[in-house]
């Protein structure tokens, strides 16, 4: 099992990212929430919402969840979107 510091070190191929960052903007519209709407709604930067969502980073676990309540939607819904 991967330790706390360890979750830095693990990468994500590129087009995981891409698509969990489509899926992510897809129900942002859906619901009708800004970047800057759900960045506050999740606690997040909006500079960092808005990597994600280009696919340039992959949100840990814990930020997925913060994102799925920001939406109002459960984590996997964002996940199954991705097609993971």
């Amino acid at each position: 099992m991967l330790a706390a510091s360890d979750w830095q070190r693990v990468s994500v191929p590129a087009s995981d990212a891409s698509a969990f960052g489509e899926a992510l903007r897809a129900v942002r519209n859906e619901v009708g929430m800004s970047q800057s709407q759900l960045s506050r709604a999740a606690g997040l930067r909006h500079s960092h919402l808005s990597a994600i969502e280009r696919g340039v980073r992959a949100p840990r676990l814990d930020t997925i969840v913060k994102l799925a309540r920001g939406l109002g939607v459960q984590p996997g819904n964002l996940l199954r979107r991705a097609d993971f």
